[in-house]
């Protein structure tokens, strides 16, 4: 193999995807502005009704007040006493054998009345979002402090109960988050009553009023049809806010290296990994803000430390290829062959994170590809170059394929060593098939220099157009859709 394919290869094979994308553990219950995203469904119970976390741990889900109608503004509405206070100087006597004439200086009397306030509306400022339900399982880590409900009585594994926030309904911080207002949350099912001061204008009619005013006598007076003014205390009532009870949890600050995610170095796709190949791990707090690339260490082999990360795989020290703070390319220990599931844990600078289990297949083959979709099969020809639309193969022609995931080699394969004579093979028989057609493979096997690659060397079958290439190891073929191109 040419100088120039290797370089070509080792730069494609250096491309790597980033992130993960939502990290909302499954069962999380948020808000969304226009409709739920793909993975959450509409969670109805919350509809028409705000949400306050539980109090208590036997009231979730509770349902308290009946939802808003579309549109509708809660109303409440207070019964009260209020007292009117009369100025001596507007009651005038009366006599009916004489006029009518003031009283100067007659002491304050006070008139207590019962009263109503009809139905008002609270004139709460209301956004009306989606409330969705995650259903499907997280990809990537939630930052830390991150905060959802839950229909449940308890947070899921790393997350904690936010307890600040409990019995209150939450509501945006312009500046500093915080509790304010009532010092006293709400308890389980509570409509919080309150009450309002009344006061004000009161236009009377003419009343007949008994008050004392110097005789030795009660006399009858009349109160004058004028404005006066009252005050009074309405009695208790609540809002008529609805709302529903649920588990508000915070996510934990994590500690140490976090692996969200292990999938397969080729495809990316999330599957149970291979003795030998290629892989890949996602999360935070992996490596150094700055990506750092594989060393050789004194023997040759590729290093299993780089830039203070080590990569744990059932406790055998794995080839590390590639460490950046949210990413790890590393190699499948051969030493866990024969094994259903693997422990992973990443140690960085000597602190470790928690371990992450994933599954163990003896094969999962997968080819490499390049390009925005990671759809073009990286397929090279003699001269070094890439196939392409531009570049199509035609019937005949010899192409250089790179894949991981062929399991278990013989010899046996060794772990971080470069491939070298004898070059290790497959013990499952490997097919290679294009555009429908079984290629004729010239080589099948580690390609020579590299840690974990498969090179598989192929002649074009009489096909033309864009055509799927799948690649076969024993039984399992690769699942993501990768093509080339072909010519008459």
């Amino acid at each position: 193999m040419k100088r120039s394919t290797l370089l070509t290869a080792a730069f494609l094979l250096s491309l790597t995807p980033l992130g993960a994308e939502d990290p909302t553990p499954a069962g999380a219950i948020s808000y969304f502005d226009s409709g739920c995203p793909e993975g959450w469904e509409r969670y109805e119970p919350a509809a028409g009704r705000t949400v306050v976390p539980v109090s208590g741990d036997s009231s979730i889900a509770r349902q308290v007040g009946t939802p808003l109608a579309e549109g509708e503004r809660p109303q409440h509405s207070h019964d009260g006493e209020v007292s009117l206070m009369l100025d001596g100087s507007r009651i005038r006597q009366y006599e009916p054998w004489s006029s009518t004439f003031e009283i100067a200086n007659v002491p304050l009397r006070r008139i207590d009345l019962n009263t109503s306030i009809a139905d008002t509306s609270s004139e709460l400022p209301v956004a009306k979002l989606e409330t969705c339900i995650k259903r499907e399982q997280p990809q990537g880590e939630a930052p830390a402090g991150m905060v959802f409900f839950f229909a449940d009585l308890v947070c899921p594994t790393g997350w904690s109960r936010f307890e600040e926030a409990e019995g209150r309904i939450l509501a945006g911080a312009d500046q500093t988050p915080g509790a304010f207002g009532a010092s006293r949350a709400l308890s389980d099912g509570e409509q919080r009553q309150h009450s309002h001061l009344i006061g004000g204008p009161a236009e009377l009619e003419t009343i007949e009023l008994t008050v004392w005013s110097g005789c030795n006598t009660c006399t009858t007076r009349w109160v004058l049809e004028e404005f006066y003014q009252y005050r009074g205390q309405a009695r208790q009532t609540d809002s008529g806010l609805p709302y529903r009870q649920l588990l508000a949890c915070s996510k934990d600050a994590p500690s140490g290296p976090q692996i969200s995610r292990a999938v397969h170095g080729a495809d990316f796709a999330e599957r149970p990994l291979a003795p030998g190949q290629h892989a890949t791990l996602f999360g935070a707090e992996l490596g150094p803000m700055e990506g750092a690339g594989a060393t050789l260490d004194a023997t040759g082999e590729v290093s299993r430390t780089v830039a203070g990360v080590r990569v744990l795989v059932d406790e055998v020290e794995a080839p590390l290829f590639f460490v950046r703070q949210d990413q790890i390319n590393f190699q499948v220990p051969f030493e866990v062959d024969g094994r259903e599931s693997i422990r992973i844990r990443v140690i960085r600078d000597e602190v470790a994170g928690p371990e992450f289990e994933a599954a163990l297949a003896p094969v999962a083959p997968a080819l490499f590809a390049w390009g925005v979709d990671l759809s073009q099969a990286i397929a090279v020809y003699a001269d070094g170059s890439l196939n392409g639309e531009d570049q199509p193969a035609a019937p005949g022609d010899a192409l250089v394929f790179y894949a991981t995931g062929g399991g278990q080699t013989a010899p046996p394969g060794r772990t971080a060593a470069p491939a070298e004579q004898p070059f290790p093979t497959p013990l499952a028989d490997i097919e290679l098939w294009i555009g429908g057609e079984q290629a004729i493979l010239d080589y099948a096997g580690a390609a020579p220099g590299f840690v974990g690659l498969l090179q598989i060397n192929a002649r074009m079958p009489a096909v033309s157009g864009k055509v799927r290439v799948i690649l076969r190891a024993g039984e399992n073929e690769s699942i993501a859709e990768t093509y080339i191109y072909g010519r008459p």
